[in-house]
């Protein structure tokens, strides 16, 4: 409860009337994430008088017993890679669900509109977001954000070498599913920077959207279709996930939703 109070305050500070604040050390970054700030935020979003009075002070000393050891358990909190997986998880089985009965141009379509919105509409990722600007170097934010990236590029390309054979699709001599990940990521970042930017993903002539469109300038070069081709081929084999997808997927949600995973 107090990681949660203290992530929603955070978001609040930061966040409030859509513009960020400037923060110029880690002190002010945050400041108002004391014991008795959660305290009068609890007071105000927790409608149970007694269930707020369960937020005191004494109850954080004894769990944390000084601020620097309780941002440590709040940056892990809000890093654990378990929120971004049961996220791209859920784009991702709705793609899996979707593509038979889509060509691989309208799959394409779908798979980034999909995966912006479930970015730019998470709190979550704005908060991680934010942090590693603020922090770029914070060992803590380092060691958590490549941690997710790794987990993130294996899920896409484990995706990519399903799903591309079932249209039949291979990738040109020189390229694995991996390199096919790190790209399409690097085109991804690049698209919600400028989404955070103007307020939306930007779109081509086409009206695609940016991220669509530089996957569609790629594809060809990193497998063995035309352009032409990408907007009418259709799924012909089924769609077969690797064995091992799955369990590392368990293995990366060890916790049932809405289980806190912080120590109170």
């Amino acid at each position: 409860m107090f990681l949660d109070l203290g992530l929603h305050l955070l978001y609040e500070h930061h966040f409030a009337g859509a513009s960020h604040r400037s923060v110029t050390s880690e002190i002010k970054l945050f400041r108002n994430l004391g014991p008795e700030d959660l305290m009068r935020h609890a007071a105000l979003l927790i409608p149970d008088p007694a269930a707020a009075e369960q937020i005191d002070r004494q109850r954080w000393l004894d769990t944390w017993h000084h601020q620097s050891a309780f941002l440590e358990d709040l940056i892990a909190y809000l890093f654990r890679p378990a929120i971004t997986v049961g996220r791209v998880r859920d784009v991702q089985v709705l793609l899996l669900a979707e593509a038979p009965g889509l060509t691989l141009g309208q799959l394409v379509r779908e798979g980034t509109t999909a995966e912006l919105r479930s970015t730019l509409d998470d709190p979550t990722v704005s908060l991680q977001t934010f942090l590693q600007a603020a922090l770029p170097g914070h060992p803590l934010i380092r060691e958590a954000t490549e941690t997710i990236e790794n987990a993130l590029l294996g899920m896409w390309a484990s995706l990519y070498a399903a799903v591309f054979p079932a249209y039949g699709i291979e990738l040109r001599p020189g390229f694995s599913w991996g390199d096919m990940a790190r790209l399409f990521d690097t085109a991804i970042e690049g698209a919600l920077l400028k989404a955070r930017l103007h307020g939306d993903v930007p779109c081509l002539d086409n009206d695609d959207n940016v991220l669509a469109g530089a996957i569609f300038a790629m594809l060809p070069g990193l497998c063995d279709v035309a352009v032409g081709d990408i907007e009418h081929r259709t799924v012909r084999w089924p769609i077969r996930l690797e064995p091992g997808y799955q369990l590392a997927l368990d293995a990366m949600l060890p916790q049932p939703p809405g289980r806190s995973v912080g120590r109170r």
